[in-house]
């Protein structure tokens, strides 16, 4: 992240902080989706679609379909799935770093807003 970036809240670095707690649940939730593929023996499509996760591909669907074999709707249905089990992942993730369950969902929305600001 460049300097500036860093120094663009109050309180200098926490931005660069937040944005770093942020990356141990997204990379967690990454890490037991991909995990829950390759024991599905689909380690290949994971890293094939694992950029549809958040913030979407440059690939057309189109384009992957032909890449990976499946039709363009069955396509769409297993990034579909993905996303969500990906959010499952990440709410549990998340449902384990605060101090009660009634704080997830701020916590989820907190940590996506500064996600997106970070990698726009």
């Amino acid at each position: 992240m460049p300097a500036d970036r860093l120094s663009s809240t109050a309180g200098g670095n926490a931005h660069f902080e937040t944005t770093q707690w942020g990356l141990v649940p997204a990379a967690s939730a990454g890490v037991g989706l991909r995990s829950e593929m390759e024991a599905a023996g689909k380690s290949k499509l994971f890293d094939e679609l694992k950029g549809f996760l958040i913030d979407g591909e440059d690939a057309s669907y189109q384009e992957l379909a032909l890449r990976v074999g499946l039709s363009l709707g069955a396509l769409k249905t297993t990034v579909h799935r993905l996303r969500g089990r990906y959010r499952d992942l990440l709410r549990e993730e998340v449902t384990r770093t605060v101090g009660s369950p009634a704080e997830v969902d701020d916590e989820i929305r907190s940590l996506s807003a500064s996600l997106q600001s970070t990698y726009r």
